[in-house]
């Protein structure tokens, strides 16, 4: 539901209060209204719940099942730093789902060329990094016109910054970007990641209509 409505849903907690001495065969109660107690959301019609339905049967593995957590927790969260923790979370799961097999060779800090072996005459190859998977997901994923270079420069570099403690404020001045737009865009670069872990065959709506045909082909 947080995925397909962008809004965040909750356990309601009541506060009530009733009068518990022992013998009364009537008791007086009151419930205190809070804004926690609220279950109305008249946005909710059919239409999302249908897409939700559809979302759960295509993302059904235990990595999806385990991002659409952290994006929920993600959403939820009022805290700026557990939020793009949350988030990045999100990117580091589904990158490594859909990171590339195969090897790469390694390529030169500076030029950025492969590196080659002079002793042995080849180019040594070696499987691809995690870091390598996040950067290739960050560049499929950004907006159009993004400078994808920085975009990820500018994420890790927060990222790195939550892992040894530190809080977001505390290099906002080496930002190219306010807290709340570095927020912003790892939620966006992680809702399309989730997008792109969709098992398009497990689609409810589309199994319908393929079955049939599935018939008659092999009539």
């Amino acid at each position: 539901l947080t995925f397909a409505t962008g809004a965040v849903f909750s356990d309601v907690i009541a506060t009530k209060a009733f009068d518990w001495e022992p013998g009364k065969l009537e008791r007086e109660a009151r419930f205190y209204a809070t804004s926690e107690a609220s279950l109305c959301h008249p946005a909710l019609d059919q239409k999302f719940i249908g897409t939700t339905e559809r979302l759960i049967a295509m993302h059904s593995d235990d990595a999806s099942q385990s991002i659409m957590r952290w994006y929920r927790l993600g959403l939820a969260s009022r805290i700026p730093e557990e939020q793009f923790s949350y988030f990045w979370f999100v990117v580091e799961i589904a990158a490594e789902k859909l990171k590339e097999t195969g090897k790469v060779a390694p390529v030169c800090p500076i030029c950025s060329e492969d590196l080659f072996c002079r002793t042995c005459g080849t180019v040594p190859q070696r499987r691809r990094f995690a870091t390598e998977a996040i950067q290739d997901l960050i560049s499929v994923v950004s907006p159009t016109g993004a400078d994808q270079a920085e975009l990820y420069k500018t994420l890790t570099k927060i990222r790195n910054t939550l892992q040894h403690g530190r809080r977001i404020s505390s290099i906002a001045k080496k930002l190219p970007c306010t807290e709340e737009q570095a927020v912003n865009i790892i939620a966006r670069i992680a809702w399309r990641a989730i997008t792109l872990l969709a098992d398009n065959d497990s689609d409810p709506d589309v199994l319908p209509r393929l079955l049939p045909l599935r018939g008659r082909v092999s009539l």
